[in-house]
């Protein structure tokens, strides 16, 4: 078993507002890297910093014996999905994210799936999702004192990657100087929290669409798979990506977000994207649970397409 910490070190470091560490077993740095989906030419940190953007980068290091450790300064991959998913394919990845806001999330992953992934920990439990090996790894700590929760969840980290994190590793990564930017994967596709209730369905349609809108509820998942790709059409239209980028065209014929599609709509989450909308509609009308699909269409299409109410009523019929 892995001891306590010693002095809360965070704290006191140029990462103490904001950063995700995150630890990968049985991948090569390269392998991190493409988890990450970051480019494999490095750049300066500190100038990528000094842009001052939200777009995503990561630092990695290689810390011997398989274990690679991933580092976001001010970013959160390290602790999305689908990016846990990949870092964790070979064996096992942890990693814990926290930023200004308090916020504080502790994921665990192992064979390509997520096992446990709790935000706020500190006063959240951890739900270990009947996995032994993160119930082992969050045995016996205490994470409600704030000044050594962060120094805690990386305990748990190293439990359950078998590598401690410590202060040297990341005042190294810092020395080095050297970060690789990322193309942001896509966030994941989940049902609604209705399921497949009519009743539950209609209120949440009444709730998320407006009043009148129930009648979403009941459709017949055809119906609301075409009325979620014609919602996406015409915010396409409207916003003039139709006629700029065919890949879009060739998704809503297909009704697939194509390669071509998807990258862009990747590339779309940039400072220097465009479009963000119209990709958006775009990858949520492939969403699985049609009714869902709908309903996070809307989401971007009231804000995007005059008259989004006109159809969305006219398709829901008389309440």
């Amino acid at each position: 078993m892995i001891d306590e910490p010693g002095d809360p070190w965070i704290c006191e470091s140029r990462i103490s507002e904001a950063a995700t560490l995150t630890v990968c077993t049985g991948l090569t740095r390269a392998q991190v890297l493409d988890a990450f989906s970051a480019h494999h030419e490095s750049e300066p940190m500190g100038d990528i910093i000094e842009e001052f953007t939200t777009d995503p980068w990561v630092a990695v290091a290689d810390l011997g014996d398989g274990v690679v450790l991933a580092f976001e300064d001010n970013g959160w991959q390290g602790a999305f999905a689908p990016t846990l998913r990949r870092v964790s394919a070979a064996g096992r990845a942890a990693s814990v994210f926290w930023n200004v806001n308090a916020v504080q999330t502790l994921s665990f992953a192992e064979s390509g799936a997520v096992l446990s992934s709790t935000t706020d920990y500190g006063w959240m439990p951890i739900d270990a999702g009947g996995h032994s090996a993160v119930a082992e790894a969050i045995s016996g700590l205490d994470f409600s004192d704030w000044r050594t929760q962060r120094e805690r969840a990386l305990i748990a980290v190293a439990r359950f990657t078998g590598r401690p994190v410590r202060r040297a590793d990341v005042d190294a990564v810092l020395k080095a100087d050297r970060a690789h930017r990322i193309l942001p994967w896509l966030d994941d596709h989940y049902p609604s929290s209705a399921g497949t209730d009519v009743r539950a369905r209609r209120g949440l349609a009444g709730a998320l669409c407006g009043p009148g809108m129930e009648g979403l509820g009941s459709l017949p998942e055809d119906t609301l798979r075409d009325l979620a790709w014609t919602l996406a059409e015409r915010v396409c239209g409207e916003t003039g990506l139709l006629a700029e980028d065919p890949a879009a065209g060739e998704s809503i014929a297909l009704r697939v977000l194509t390669s071509r599609a998807e990258l862009a709509a990747r590339a779309s989450r940039l400072s220097t994207g465009t479009h963000g909308t119209g990709w958006a509609v775009l990858h949520d009308a492939t969403n699985p649970d049609a009714f869902n699909a709908v309903l996070r269409v809307h989401s971007q299409a009231r804000f995007a397409l005059p008259g989004v109410a006109d159809v969305l009523r006219r398709a829901a019929g008389p309440v």
